[in-house]
């Protein structure tokens, strides 16, 4: 199942082919039609809710739930329309899609993912490359991350705003998981316990200027813009095994490879050939079989 969040007041649905089903409406007509349930829609509001937050606190009961509507909707059901006469079923192509974030939900990136990339930045900015094997080392040295702090995350099709104080501005593309319910100190095999679904997300960063190396801001600072992150089009909920997606990153429609960061030209002052960095007008578009496709123009700076 795609999970999306959709339309003006932010409600659940499922990507359907070329179309989006509210879910907790289609719910509501398969309890009114197939039940003897006095308060469908109320019911349905409980069980398969509109609120992203409260689907993924449902836990598996609403997911199965969900499934029961879509079966009962394009198999059985004799119309489209539900409880009230309402639309359950809207064209993707003219609905908004948001950012599927739970509310306020905080987003935490690992450092070091590409071994390729890791070795490369080691040059940059340690000024030597790894001693031995770059994927062993980053191993050996633990994890290491930063967080994604802003509140506006940009959803398909939405624009990143270039800012002010940036004069090389890169993309990383990703893949996130999202987790289903609380756990603290968790291993490798718990993850199937936890892991609720994956979406994609781009990881937008400034490159320089940066602040001096060892500054306490030195990664945060960085990483944390306004519209510093996209995410989506959905969340694949159990189509996917999320340690294996295949993923491909797009700037203007040519693949690039790793970022502008770890491939430009080091210039003689030891920063970057600006050329390959993000500019107003540019489209990345990440793309994943198993996700779909996601979108990002960068619009002009702003102050």
């Amino acid at each position: 199942m795609k999970i999306v969040v959709f339309g003006p007041f932010k409600r659940t649905g499922a990507l359907h082919g070329e179309s989006v089903v509210d879910l907790s409406r289609a719910y509501a007509k398969y309890l009114q039609e197939r039940t003897v349930e006095p308060n469908p829609l109320e019911m349905a509001d409980v069980v398969v809710p509109s609120d992203l937050v409260r689907l993924i606190e449902g836990g598996p009961r609403a997911l199965e739930a969900a499934q029961q509507a879509l079966d009962y909707l394009f198999g059985e059901a004799q119309n489209s329309l539900g409880p009230r006469g309402e639309r359950l079923l809207h064209r993707a192509a003219d609905v908004r899609l948001h950012a599927p974030r739970p509310n306020n939900a905080r987003i935490a990136c690992a450092g070091g993912n590409f071994a390729d990339h890791a070795a490369a930045m080691a040059v940059r900015m340690r000024g030597k490359p790894y001693e031995g094997d770059a994927y062993q080392e980053i191993r050996n040295a633990g994890f290491w991350g930063f967080w994604k702090l802003g509140r506006e995350i940009v959803g398909p099709d939405g624009e990143l705003i270039y800012p002010e104080r940036c004069n090389r501005l890169d993309y990383e593309g990703e893949i996130a998981i999202v987790l289903g319910k609380r756990g603290a100190d968790l291993k490798a095999s718990q993850l199937k316990d936890y892991v609720w679904g994956v979406t994609m997300l781009a990881d937008w960063s400034i490159r320089a200027p940066r602040e001096t190396p060892g500054g306490p801001l030195n990664f945060n600072f960085p990483k944390n813009l306004d519209t510093s992150c996209s995410m989506g089009p959905c969340i694949a909920v159990g189509e996917a095994d999320p340690t294996n997606i295949d993923m491909e990153t797009l700037v203007n429609g040519g693949t690039a490879a790793g970022t502008a960061a770890d491939s430009s030209e080091l210039l003689p002052d030891k920063t970057s050939a600006p050329e390959r960095f993000l500019k107003p007008g540019d489209v990345v578009e990440m793309r994943s079989p198993s996700i779909g496709s996601l979108r990002t123009l960068v619009v002009g700076k702003r102050k």
